[in-house]
């Protein structure tokens, strides 16, 4: 019966460690690099069917794992079927070796490629861990305009403030952040696929949900400028505002507008970014990625950048968990 190690992080760190070990990296080493254990890597391994054996080098006896160079092979095939759309043939073909050394080899305790039609199809994948950005330009509700000086739309951590003409012109911006954003696409696929399906994720989650409530905590913390601003765009009258301050009327607004404090919404252009630099990775079975969705916690705030400084809001930044398909990704890049 297979040992299970219960944390997902404690698995990837020690898949992450057989991974090493399968470049000759001695198994303490691996542990070390990975931030590991010895035993949490003796059961996942056991867990995943790799195994490993005591090999003398040149540098005294080491723990490795059997048959690297093929699992080695394998990886190579799968990223280039994965990222390049090659077929299995070219793909062995560019990595030296065959589909028969290729299917012998499981990742994840999966076998790697399945006959299905005539074509050799890939059943396990590389999955990414980046640090992404998504970000645009907030507008007045009803407007076409964007509320941005900023031209083309730039990364809000790369705008200069220094070139802003005076500090009443200002950047008013929204981004949408993430330290660990799993993917199976390469970073500039990852924008084409993701951004437009972001964009709408927001807009359903911040825009088009409507909080019903009496702004006291609201007006609070803006005095009544924030209802004031609604009636200055005809969004409600002043009867309207008297009964939402003096507490008589609740008020429809959506949580970005309870954010920002004033009547607003999404622009229509975003774009997104991406740091490559510090990638982590793992290869996981197509069966397992299919099982659910995979959730990454994203932070989400708006930017008002001045020639003087930033503002936020809100100060700490709201967490919106974004569920996404990693299969679904596979029928974006494999169409």
């Amino acid at each position: 019966m297979p040992v299970m190690v219960k944390r997902a992080d404690a698995v990837e760190r020690a898949k992450e460690a057989i991974n090493l070990m399968g470049t000759g990296v001695p198994i303490a080493e691996a542990c070390r690099r990975a931030g590991t254990t010895l035993g949490t890597v003796r059961k996942v391994a056991r867990s995943l069917g790799v195994r490993t054996k005591m090999k003398r080098t040149r540098g005294g006896r080491r723990r490795v794992v059997v048959d690297a160079h093929k699992i080695d092979k394998a990886q190579c095939v799968v990223r280039l079927m994965q990222y390049e759309g090659k077929s299995a043939t070219e793909a062995c073909k560019e990595c030296h070796t065959t589909i028969r050394t290729v299917r012998a080899v499981r990742l994840d305790n999966c076998r790697t490629l399945r006959r299905a039609h005539g074509t050799y199809r890939l059943q396990v994948y590389e999955v990414k861990r980046f640090a992404v950005v998504f970000f645009g330009r907030l507008r007045n509700k009803g407007s076409a305009v964007a509320m941005t000086h900023t031209s083309p739309l730039a990364d809000p951590s790369g705008i200069d403030r220094t070139g802003m003409r005076r500090d009443d012109y200002a950047s008013i911006m929204w981004q949408y952040d993430f330290d660990v954003f799993h993917s199976t696409l390469s970073a500039a696929d990852l924008c084409d696929y993701y951004m437009g399906r972001v964009l709408s994720y927001l807009n359903e989650m911040l825009v088009d949900t409507s909080v019903s409530k009496t702004l006291t905590s609201w007006l609070a913390r803006t005095g009544t400028r924030g209802v004031e601003v609604l009636v200055g765009k005809g969004m409600m009258t002043e009867k309207e505002a008297e009964d939402i301050i003096e507490g008589r009327k609740a008020y429809d607004i959506s949580p970005l507008e309870e954010l920002f404090r004033v009547g607003v919404e999404l622009d229509v252009e975003s774009k997104c970014g991406v740091d490559d630099r510090k990638v982590t990775a793992s290869f996981v079975c197509k069966a397992t990625l299919a099982r659910a969705d995979t959730v990454d916690g994203g932070a989400f705030q708006v930017l008002v950048i001045r020639r003087s400084g930033k503002s936020v809001y809100p100060v700490t930044p709201k967490r919106i968990p974004y569920p996404h398909s990693l299969v679904r990704e596979r029928y974006f890049k494999e169409r």
